[in-house]
């Protein structure tokens, strides 16, 4: 039944960049309906209709990540470490999963959440 789910069926997607030699990899996902959002579940657009659900991003199984600002500073709140690049124009496919998390009662409806990933290379 809807009405008792926590989480449900995850997507998941890559992202792949290419990269010089002996870079240190690191990614902040920042929820861009509320910036300042530090935790782990994204808020629902202004547009969605649904209530009580939220989404949660995973890397490479791990998480689920925790929000941070848009910035690609050395030590920014909630950034995580990929990987350091050991070739030139190394080549990182990155797998990441969303999925939607209970957060409340549920009402039903469209269910949207937008967020975005910030590389940094140090």
């Amino acid at each position: 039944m809807i009405l008792s789910f926590k989480t449900v069926a995850s997507g998941t997607f890559n992202v792949t960049l290419t990269c010089d030699q002996n870079i240190a990899v690191n990614a902040v996902m920042t929820d861009q309906t509320t910036p300042s959002n530090s935790s782990s579940v994204v808020t629902l657009t202004g547009d969605s209709t649904a209530s009580g659900v939220g989404v949660q991003f995973f890397y490479n199984g791990i998480g689920p990540l925790s929000m941070g600002p848009d910035s690609t500073a050395d030590g920014t709140l909630n950034q995580f470490f990929i990987q350091t690049t050991s070739s030139a124009n190394q080549v990182l496919s990155l797998p990441f999963q969303a999925q939607y998390i209970r957060t409340g009662d549920l009402v039903p409806g469209t269910a949207n959440a937008l967020a975005s990933i910030t590389f940094s290379y140090q």
